[in-house]
């Protein structure tokens, strides 16, 4: 039998979002509690995955852009272990203004 090795994942930020889709594996939803990952569970986290030889991770939720502050602080941890980010998983709800949207994105 083969063992085979990961070395890419998946961060759940939190599990409140602007929708409630019956498809969630998570039951996210605006009615969860709007708790998103601390910057000390970030940095265990990070440890971790360097530990696991993970290469790379994503970012999921809920609906991770909706506490942009804390979406900021994990970026940075993952940068700071060498961990690249592939993608953030977004419903792209989290803003109409698309001055706001052009801004996050370069921050």
């Amino acid at each position: 039998m083969l063992r085979a090795r990961l070395t890419h994942g998946g961060i759940m930020a939190n599990y409140i979002c602007t929708a409630a889709c019956r498809h969630c594996a998570y039951a996210c939803s605006p009615d969860r509690t709007p708790a998103y990952i601390t910057r000390e569970t970030s940095e265990q986290v990070a440890r971790e995955l360097k530990k696991g030889g993970y290469r790379s991770v994503h970012i999921g939720g809920g609906e991770p852009f909706l506490n942009f502050e804390g979406l900021l602080d994990l970026l940075e941890v993952l940068c700071r272990a060498g961990i690249p980010v592939d993608y953030i998983e977004t419903n792209g709800y989290w803003s109409g203004d698309e001055a706001e949207v052009k801004s996050r994105l370069r921050e």
